[in-house]
């Protein structure tokens, strides 16, 4: 559910969370 929320702002990252809703994927993302 979270992942959706930060799809909307990364975009290509949108089916990689959906892919692989991990806590190590968000960190992953968070910095960038």
């Amino acid at each position: 559910m979270q992942g959706t929320i930060f799809s909307t702002q990364t975009g290509p990252f949108i089916y990689v969370l959906i892919l692989h809703p991990n806590q190590m994927v968000f960190d992953h993302i968070m910095p960038l």
